[in-house]
């Protein structure tokens, strides 16, 4: 019975890839999710196809990453209501690229910026966008105006980095710019054609059964 239970349990915390993507795909991505949040080392990377994505979804094994993919696909943060078509998309904090890989395929014909400042992050946002030419990766952070970052947390999860403003000289220091001043960099001269802004947040860890 406990097995039985434990089974079911898992099938009812699936649902949500299962009413997105079907039955068989929706409960392989819950196994494989759930590989990356209990399996293996940490920062091992796991690798999870998911249903129309050109290629893999890359996570690090027992890290936020699991609970990025359960808000981008799960809780639908990726797939937020747009009312017109966007010709330029900013994903400013951009983490391992999840939300950019989402857009892209929502949007093939738009102009994607993945911002991300945290040097590991980066590399994982690197391998996510790969697959798609219109996601253009930049380790820069967004801010008010031209300045230099430094992560104000950086022993906190990943997904949970907020920057500060350094000097320039600072150990570590990342460049940023203002929203005109990126797009003056993208040949886009008018503030009123950038077509949207994201900006992801995790806001509790849904990556296991009460059974777990």
């Amino acid at each position: 019975m406990l097995f039985v239970d434990s089974a079911v349990a898992f099938v009812k915390w699936c649902r949500p890839f299962t009413e997105r993507f079907g039955y068989f795909s929706g409960v392989l991505l819950g196994l494989a999710l759930r590989r990356a949040w209990w399996a293996g080392h940490e920062g091992e990377i796991v690798q999870i196809r998911v249903p129309k994505f050109k290629d893999r979804i890359f996570l690090r094994s027992k890290t936020s990453d699991a609970l990025v993919f359960w808000q981008v696909f799960a809780e639908n943060q990726g797939y937020f209501p747009v009312m017109d078509y966007p010709k330029l998309i900013i994903d400013a904090g951009a983490n391992i690229g999840l939300v950019s890989a989402c857009l892209a395929i929502r949007f093939p014909h738009s102009r994607i910026v993945a911002l991300e400042i945290d040097r590991r992050n980066f590399e994982m946002l690197q391998r996510n966008c790969a697959a798609y030419p219109g996601i253009t990766p930049l380790h820069l952070g967004l801010w008010f105006r031209q300045a230099h970052l430094s992560v104000a947390n950086p022993l906190a999860e990943e997904w949970a980095f907020h920057a500060h403003e350094v000097e320039t000289e600072a150990g570590g220091a990342i460049p940023a710019t203002s929203v005109r001043e990126l797009m003056q960099q993208l040949g886009w001269p008018r503030l009123s054609e950038i077509g949207l802004f994201v900006s992801v947040k995790i806001l509790h860890n849904p990556c296991h059964t009460e059974e777990s």
